[in-house]
């Protein structure tokens, strides 16, 4: 029972240790310093694709993928949504999804594929 309380002080101190050198790098920006920290400072305008790239794939990539799998009569028409602005439709897309669905190399994470795979 003597050896316990050394060891809970320690974790104790050290948890304080943390929390005290946390509290110095946020309160003097250190953080800053590290080259991959970028935040999003302007947020009163139209988001550039350099402030947001979120994976690895870059969204030029992402878009050259989705042109090798699409079908060919396949259109995109702008429209004005009331709460969302201007969307894009594509009134064939469901051709689309049965062509991936039936690709050997289209990924199979939809809810669907998940389901059809566990029974």
């Amino acid at each position: 029972m003597q050896a316990t309380w050394p060891l809970i002080f320690l974790v104790l101190l050290l948890g304080a240790a943390v929390a005290l050198c946390s509290v110095l790098i946020y309160v003097t920006e250190l953080y800053r310093l590290c080259p991959a920290w970028a935040p999003i400072r302007s947020f009163d305008q139209e988001p550039m694709a350099t402030k947001q790239t979120y994976g690895a794939a870059s969204s030029a990539a992402t878009a050259n993928l989705e042109q090798k799998l699409q079908v060919p009569w396949d259109s995109v028409e702008k429209t004005w949504h009331p709460v969302h602005g201007e969307v894009e439709i594509r009134p064939a897309f469901c051709d689309t999804q049965y062509l991936r669905s039936h690709s050997a190399w289209w990924a199979r994470d939809e809810p669907h594929f998940k389901a059809a795979s566990l029974a």
